[in-house]
């Protein structure tokens, strides 16, 4: 085994929702992110009324399970090999 200090994984996953029904505040919410570039930072803090919303719709619907594309970016702090 092979110990490691600490790592840090961030996960980029994929998925897609047909025949979805929203409020008008998370619809509005979504082309307000669409429109600053398509990504947010999770950040429900300082966020407009229909942003904080859409984030918590988001929050509440997407799962890891529905992804069909997933990206890792993995970063290691590894402990000296003569304490393992």
């Amino acid at each position: 085994m092979k110990a490691i200090k600490n790592i840090t994984i961030t996960t980029k996953f994929t998925v897609g929702y047909g025949g979805v029904e929203v409020s008008e505040s998370v619809y509005k919410g979504l082309c307000k992110i669409e429109e600053q570039g398509g990504s947010i930072f999770c950040d429900v803090h300082n966020q407009d009324e229909d942003i904080a919303a859409t984030l918590d719709w988001l929050g509440s619907t997407v799962e890891l399970g529905d992804g069909y594309s997933f990206e890792y970016e993995i970063e290691l702090d590894e402990e000296d090999d003569e304490n393992n």
